[in-house]
């Protein structure tokens, strides 16, 4: 294949970002998300304590049963009952927010586009990734196709999104513009005994 063609077949890459716009449920998840964390570090220590008491009874068995094997046994199920329920609650609250989720795609930009959007933001980061997000962000509509959103839209947008949503939007530009392309600059230079310029 030649040079023409493979420009000529080039596209730029895109991420798709989900987000629920029920705020309500989005903070229900995060606290569902903590109690899973802490019920699995409760499970954790469960499990090493059992394993120390398992390894103290095989040295001593009259050890074994005075620091209590069946109630460390009976810890670890209830607590690995207790990561079961809490991430049931996680999936039961993710249920719920299917029907609020929105699917965004981010693009990347031609990198003339880009630096001048990061010009234009004037050294102030949340400005210059509000401009960016604005050049290449679409709607995933339910069919699967990719709209523009409207000025007016996004207006009411970008103001409504938590600290953690709007991430996602960044981490997505960033990956998109910036890292990728440092990673696609490694790769190369791997490849070859000549680094490319």
């Amino acid at each position: 294949m030649s040079l023409e063609q493979k420009i000529n077949k080039a596209t730029l890459g895109h991420r798709d970002v989900q987000i629920s716009l029920d705020g309500e449920l989005v903070v229900h998840r995060e606290l569902a998300l903590a109690a899973v964390r802490e019920a699995a570090k409760a499970h954790t220590v469960a499990l090493v304590e059992l394993q120390r008491g398992e390894e103290q009874k095989h040295h001593d068995d009259r050890l074994g049963k005075s620091i209590g094997l069946p109630k460390l046994k009976k810890a670890v199920k209830d607590t690995e009952a207790g990561v079961v329920a809490a991430r049931a609650k996680v999936a039961e609250i993710e249920a719920a927010m299917v029907e609020d989720l929105a699917t965004f795609r981010v693009l990347a930009l031609p990198k003339d586009t880009f630096n001048e959007l990061k010009l234009a933001g004037e050294g102030d980061a949340s400005k210059t990734y509000s401009l960016i997000a604005r050049a290449s962000v679409k709607y995933v509509n339910d069919a699967g196709e990719v709209e523009p959103i409207a000025a007016e839209l996004w207006d009411q947008l970008e103001p409504n999104l938590t600290e953690g949503q709007w991430q996602l939007f960044v981490n997505a530009i960033d990956e998109l513009n910036i890292i990728s392309g440092r990673n696609r600059q490694a790769f190369l230079a791997l490849g070859s005994e000549t680094t490319p310029s």
